[in-house]
């Protein structure tokens, strides 16, 4: 199992496609937005909240990594109680490592 670290993160801004929940959906629904990217055509724009995450740091080849993504933030979830009120994000730092943010 991963190591999970506390984290502070600032509220980011965002470029994002609004999708119906479910994994079938949810690839490639938001991307953060660097000083003079403009809006792309037929995404909106918006704020990721800030505060504290307990991270985990996923490393591995895909598709292997991705079947890990489910059962770290299970195990996050015991281990911290989810602030229910902020999403839980997927950061994608590369494409063999993933950090998971559980809120609280």
């Amino acid at each position: 199992m991963s190591e999970f670290v506390e984290v502070e993160r600032d509220e980011p801004a965002v470029q994002f496609v609004r999708v119906p929940d479910g994994l079938e959906h949810i690839t490639r629904a938001c991307v953060a937005l660097r000083e003079g990217d403009e809006l792309a055509p037929g995404l909106e724009s918006g704020t990721l909240p800030g505060g504290r995450y307990l991270r985990a740091r996923l490393r591995g080849d895909p598709p292997a990594v991705y079947e890990r993504i489910g059962p770290t933030f299970d195990e996050l979830t015991r281990q911290a109680k989810p602030d229910e009120t902020r999403s839980s994000l997927e950061h994608y730092r590369r494409h063999d490592e993933i950090d998971l943010l559980l809120p609280v």
